[in-house]
């Protein structure tokens, strides 16, 4: 088991909703189903529900100086992490808003924005060696598709779609994306 990547995932999850609707010194809650969660914690993917809190409960431990008295639960194999008031305000204090988050973010809730501005704000953070993919999945139902080829400046996908109301965004782990198609 290696705690790292979940707690990193905790970490930009809460970066990215502070970003979006600002800080709060409150609790909050994120939501996992079993695989994602097993994969984040590198156990295997079929992982069981005694494994996981088995995990959940080192895992918490671990990150108890920094995130807090982290609590957990599962119910039908989505399991609920909630970062206390003190995790989330140390995630506040102690990262800084990644620069691509924040344009992306700009960009997608800039009313008459379209998809034209998203691969702007894409092709602007894009390093040489880490070029921007995009595809379009929208018979799939996932929407235009973007993501930098080798993780970095940022290392998720990101999925969006317009609409006659703007534009909307779901992110994903890249193991989690294509899981999807």
């Amino acid at each position: 088991m290696n705690c790292e990547p979940l707690k990193k995932h905790i970490i930009d999850t809460v970066k990215e909703w502070q970003m979006k609707i600002g800080y709060r010194a409150e609790s909050m809650k994120l939501y996992y189903p079993a695989a994602s969660l097993a994969e984040l914690l590198e156990l295997p993917e079929d992982a069981d529900k005694d494994q996981l809190n088995t995990a959940l409960l080192i895992f918490a431990k671990e990150e108890e100086s920094s995130l807090g008295d982290l609590t957990f639960s599962e119910k039908d194999g989505r399991w609920n992490l909630t970062v206390p008031p003190e995790g989330c305000t140390w995630i506040h204090e102690n990262f800084q808003d990644p620069p691509f988050l924040k344009d992306f973010i700009q960009t997608i809730t800039t009313p008459g924005n379209t998809l034209t501005e998203v691969r702007a704000c894409f092709d602007r953070h894009a390093l040489p060696e880490h070029p921007v993919q995009e595809a379009d999945h929208v018979h799939d139902g996932v929407g235009r598709v973007f993501f930098y080829e080798g993780g970095a400046p940022d290392e998720y996908v990101y999925c969006v779609e317009s609409d006659d109301f703007g534009l909307t965004y779901h992110r994903f782990t890249m193991e989690d994306y294509r899981k999807l198609l």
